[in-house]
């Protein structure tokens, strides 16, 4: 999958996950889990853009203005 589409895949799914865990009841396993689920993203979003730049290929951000 190129890098900039992972990257906007893993951006939706990380602003869902986000959305989320502002709504569960804090100190609950589901926020704890939530969290978790967060770093997890932020860690494969920071990975694709490494791969990308060892790759020589276009760093995902930016995006163009109609990517969402």
């Amino acid at each position: 999958m190129p890098y900039r589409v992972k990257a906007a895949a893993i951006l939706v799914d990380w602003r869902r996950v986000e959305r989320q865990h502002l709504v569960a009841p804090a100190d609950s396993e589901e926020s704890e889990h939530l969290a978790a689920e967060l770093a997890r993203l932020r860690n494969e979003y920071i990975d694709t853009i490494h791969r990308a730049e060892s790759n020589h290929m276009p760093v995902p951000p930016p995006f163009p203005p109609d990517a969402n």
